[in-house]
C-alpha cells in the first residue's frame, strides 16, 4: 500500500471527488496529477507519500532497495517517472487508487 503505517493526511476526500478521480482517463494521467509537481493533486501527498509513490517508478531501475549515492536525486529526477515501464505506470496507478481510497470520508 502506498500509505506508510505511520503516515497521517491532513486532508480527505469526498466519496463524489474520489468517484470522479478513479473514473477519469488512464493510468498515465493519474500518475501525472499526483507525481508531477504541475498535476492537479500534487499538493495532497505528503513527503512520506510521495516517495513511496516515486519509489514505485523504474525509470532508472528498481530503486526501492537501492541505498546508495545519488538515490534521493534519482527519485527526484521527473524522467525517473515518465521514463517507467507500463508495469510500473500500472503500479503507481493502484498505490495511488488504494490511497484515494483510503482517504475517502
Amino acid at each position: 500500500m502506498l500509505l506508510a503505517s505511520n503516515a497521517r493526511s491532513s486532508f480527505s476526500i469526498s466519496p463524489a471527488a474520489a468517484g470522479h478521480l478513479l473514473s477519469a482517463g488512464s493510468d498515465w494521467d493519474l500518475v501525472l496529477s499526483f507525481a508531477h509537481y504541475s498535476g492537479d493533486f500534487y499538493k495532497l501527498l505528503n513527503r512520506e507519500e510521495r516517495q513511496a509513490l516515486l519509489l514505485l517508478a523504474d525509470g532508472f531501475g528498481d530503486l526501492r532497495g537501492y541505498r546508495g549515492r545519488g538515490r534521493a536525486d534519482m527519485l527526484a529526477d521527473w524522467s525517473h517517472v515518465r521514463d517507467s515501464s507500463e508495469a510500473a505506470v500500472t503500479r503507481m496507478a493502484g498505490a495511488i487508487r488504494q490511497w484515494v481510497k483510503a482517504y475517502t470520508k
